[in-house]
């Protein structure tokens, strides 16, 4: 048997919204306040791949977004507004045309988006508090706000689950979470899974994993990493 793990790049991802767990449940009673500055990725389209980009929440209920490139960051453009209701955010993208959505009981800012004939999902590490978001140039994209790819130091793999292989279940998992500078990842989410069977082996694999720190406004990443559970054929 074998688990293979690669970053998300430029993969259709067909995602339903995850349902939280007990436990994530219980760690969720909380609404998580989405006024500022992230540093998001955005994945699943066949088209344009990976996305890196900038969401900033203003308390008027307005959404800018700056996306990067290889070379730097563009300028905020509007979005829609953005609202809440019974814990749930949606905003939508017309250049895209995207609408996202985030569950706010969770530990970050993240979720699904949808389009005409695909769906993906985002995930973010906070960037700037409200203030800095309220002060900032609408035309203007802070060179500091420039989010360098993630480099893998230390790449755990997944023990394949003993059950499934007396089972012979293969599947795949897809988990997202936010990388320290100090190359630490912390707050994995599993966003998508085939068997609940995999998601221990996940989870484990993923905080042994480690990536290269890094120095320079100390800020955190989000990243997402998948992983395809699959059994050898014996001749």
């Amino acid at each position: 048997m074998r688990v293979r793990s690669r970053r998300l790049a430029g993969s259709l991802i067909l995602l339903a919204a995850a349902p939280l767990t007990a436990l994530e449940a219980a760690k969720s009673d909380h609404e998580l306040d989405p006024l500022g500055i992230w540093a998001c990725l955005a994945y699943g389209d066949p088209v344009f791949g990976d996305e890196h980009m900038l969401l900033r929440f203003v308390t008027a209920g307005r959404v800018d977004l700056a996306r990067q490139t290889a070379s730097g960051v563009g300028d905020w453009t509007g979005l829609s507004d953005w609202t809440v209701e019974k814990r749930r955010l949606t905003f939508s993208d017309a250049r895209r045309g995207r609408r996202y959505a985030a569950d706010l009981r969770r530990s970050t800012l993240g979720g699904t988006w949808t389009a005409a004939a695909v769906n993906g999902g985002w995930w973010c590490a906070r960037r700037a508090d409200a203030i800095a978001a309220e002060s900032l140039p609408l035309r203007r994209s802070p060179a500091e706000f420039y989010v360098p790819p993630l480099v893998l130091n230390v790449m755990a793999t997944p023990r394949y689950p003993r059950q499934a292989i007396r089972e012979a279940k293969e599947g795949r998992a897809v988990v997202c979470f936010i990388v320290e500078p100090s190359g630490a990842v912390r707050d994995p989410e599993v966003i998508e899974i085939s068997d609940e069977i995999f998601r221990n082996s996940t989870v484990v694999a993923l905080l042994r994993s480690s990536y290269r720190p890094w120095e320079g406004g100390a800020a955190p990443r989000p990243g997402c990493r998948s992983f395809v559970y699959e059994l050898e054929a014996a001749f």
